[in-house]
């Protein structure tokens, strides 16, 4: 087995990120297709001896062009979305047998969601429900012209055979969005997935009813759970997982703020607590929810108006204000 990555903080790092394991998917099926990965992969600026280690870590702009390049060349604009099909819980590494062996669906989803930046950095994963419906977003912070549709269409294909892992092949969700346009594929997706899609939808995400989300397994096994907790732990990085208690509620609602929903609720849901909990413990710490929710927003729209240069209400709708009028108010007392 190869040595892990123990103090590499994927989380951290300050150019986005993936872990091989999920490049492999991509590697094996130009093989299959009787292709060359090694030159694809050095063409992309990879190095082509990265699939000897499983725990290496390449850049996500490398990464997503050559997903987009290894479809064109495979001639199935459908890549992505089928690898994400075909692929097993072991093949995704510790955090996919996680998703198996947690006893709900509810814990399997914060988990993967809470522990994501294990397999790759500046996106994020998370749950809400609310009126019968559960929604699971996934989002990536990058810019706007990197090309993503093949990883979105992996993630929310891998996601559901996860789910159906769980629950039974015949599982169904009620409804599939992508933010990006249709194109040729767009039916045969629907009927893979049994579902409506729709697409230029504001996030990427896949609704299902929410009686699923609490049904339990009939048999659990706790010491498997926390092998494979403490084994993702490890790919984190021990000194990140120690970290602070502030950090770690920081880095929670970063990523709702990602998700569109950094509300009380989505942000304790992520971290395993009620709001209650956490308002009680964040006090406890000197701070507030909503002191830091202005902070992360603050720095986020910093991030984003230097890299992207959004506009005034785009800017506003990333960082989880309904119009730019709020941020332009959040922007007067930012200054103060």
């Amino acid at each position: 087995m190869p040595p892990l990555t123990k103090y590499f903080e994927i989380a951290s790092s300050p150019v986005p990120v993936m872990r091989t394991s999920i490049l492999m998917l991509i590697i094996n099926a130009l093989r299959d297709a009787g292709m060359n990965p090694r030159e694809l992969l050095a063409r992309n600026g990879i190095d082509p001896d990265i699939e000897k280690e499983s725990y290496s870590v390449v850049e996500m702009e490398r990464y997503l062009n050559l997903f987009e390049k290894a479809a064109t060349l495979n001639d199935n604009k459908a890549l992505g979305f089928e690898l994400g099909l075909a692929c097993t819980p072991g093949q995704i590494g510790p955090l996919g047998l996680l998703f198996q062996a947690l006893p709900t669906l509810r814990k399997a989803v914060l988990a993967f969601g809470n522990y994501l930046f294990a397999v790759q950095s500046h996106s994020s994963l998370t749950l809400n429900s609310d009126n019968d419906i559960a929604e699971i977003i996934y989002s990536l912070d990058v810019p706007q012209n990197w090309p993503c549709q093949q990883d979105v269409e992996l993630t929310l294909a891998l996601l559901i055979n996860l789910i159906r892992e769980r629950l039974g092949s015949q599982w169904l969700p009620i409804q599939v969005d992508f933010m990006h346009a249709p194109d040729k594929k767009a039916a045969m997706i629907r009927r893979r997935i049994g579902c409506p899609i729709f697409y230029r939808q504001p996030h990427n995400r896949i609704l299902f009813d929410e009686q699923y989300l609490d049904d339990r397994r009939t048999m659990t096994d706790p010491d498997l759970i926390r092998i494979l907790e403490r084994h993702v732990c490890d790919l984190i990085g021990e000194e990140y997982a120690a970290q602070p208690f502030i950090s770690t509620v920081m880095l929670a609602i970063r990523r709702c703020i990602l998700a569109g929903n950094p509300s009380l609720a989505s942000v304790a849901r992520a971290l395993y607590t009620s709001p209650r909990t956490l308002q009680r413990l964040l006090a406890r710490e000197g701070t507030t929810f909503r002191s830091m929710l202005d902070t992360s927003r603050k720095e986020l729209a910093d991030t984003f108006e230097q890299r992207d240069q959004l506009n005034r209400d785009t800017l506003a709708y990333r960082i989880g204000y309904s119009d730019g009028t709020s941020l332009s108010r959040s922007r007067k007392r930012w200054k103060k």
